[in-house]
């Protein structure tokens, strides 16, 4: 370890080959007792020499160090803080393993690399990457919208000069509306337009089923029980045959809004497709969920409708992931 005054770095590293690469560990204090902070420390040696500086602590990345087998206190942190709940769990410590790498990733910065022409595909495998080069949508985005605007102008256009009459006119007044609305939206709508059955404004069958994926893992790491329940309608077929599909799509919805008013706000619905729905209930057990289940079959049951279509009924499919806590 040498013992250097701030002053004398720039000295020391005039001569340093180019060609070496620094490997800096921790600079604290120099020997005038002077406290160095990390940001100040980087920063004297970066100005100090050209050589490209790689480093062993996440406090020095983004700041100016190439990278390196990159040790992170808070994955330190985290890590011995699971060993210990082991342990006040009743773990024997002799059963619990010693970790020696895993906590350390390769992580590299991409603006440094490019400052000293390191290629990514030098790098070890599985390496991490700070400040990536923006993808070609974020380099062309505006562009692409202004270009998108433009293309919009010059098709209002060319319609505006073709129409003739004021009811051509009035039409193309519409779709401009039409347009300026759509564009309008903001992207939370347009996210939730994206994973909404139209119909029964529930989740589609992509969106629950990742809903369902999402609290299967939670309800594992968490060891809290989540049920599922599967339903759909009785004799939905002989619906649509007799009363037609918009009679149908009533009920759907009906059945649909039912359900959403029932449930708790940590609970998803998706319609799984025709007249099948699934619910996941997180924090419910199985007792609670058959008593949910008979809860919704009662409040199905005593929809009405203008049609002759009668009492709603369903059958149902209760599974469930029940974990013990502790």
């Amino acid at each position: 370890m040498k013992i250097f005054e701030l002053d004398q770095i720039k000295q020391d590293f005039e001569n340093f080959d180019p060609a070496i690469p620094i490997y800096l560990l921790v600079i604290n204090r120099d020997s005038n007792d002077r406290f160095v902070s990390y940001n100040e420390g980087i920063s004297i040696l970066r100005q100090s020499t050209v050589n490209p500086i790689y480093g062993a602590w996440d406090f020095y990345l983004d700041k100016g160090i190439v990278g390196g087998k990159i040790t992170s206190g808070f994955e330190h942190g985290r890590t011995a803080a699971s060993m210990v709940q082991l342990i006040l769990d009743g773990q024997n410590t002799k059963t619990i393993p010693i970790l020696d790498e895993q906590v350390n990733q390769y992580t590299f910065d991409a603006n440094v690399l490019e400052e000293y022409g390191i290629g990514q595909w030098q790098l070890p495998d599985a390496s991490i990457i700070i400040n990536p080069p923006p993808s070609n949508w974020e380099k062309f985005r505006l562009q692409f919208i202004l270009l998108m605007s433009l293309m919009l102008i010059v098709i209002v256009w060319l319609i505006y000069d073709h129409v003739k009459g004021k009811w051509e006119s009035l039409k193309l007044k519409t779709l401009i509306l039409e347009k300026s609305n759509e564009l309008e939206l903001s992207e939370e709508e347009l996210y939730r337009l994206t994973v909404t059955d139209k119909l029964t404004k529930v989740s589609h069958r992509n969106q629950i089923l990742k809903q369902l994926e999402h609290e299967i893992e939670t309800s594992r790491l968490t060891k809290i029980s989540v049920s599922i329940i599967r339903l759909d309608l009785d004799h939905f077929k002989t619906i649509n045959d007799l009363y037609g599909h918009s009679a149908g799509d009533k009920v759907l919805a009906e059945v649909a809004l039912v359900i959403q008013n029932q449930l708790d706000p940590q609970c998803h619905i998706g319609r799984y497709g025709g007249d099948e729905f699934i619910i996941v209930m997180p924090g419910y057990d199985q007792a609670q969920c058959y008593d949910f289940a008979e809860s919704l079959r009662h409040s199905i049951s005593s929809l009405e409708f203008k049609t002759e279509i009668g009492i709603i009924t369903m059958s149902l499919g209760l599974r469930g992931a029940f974990h013990e806590s502790g």
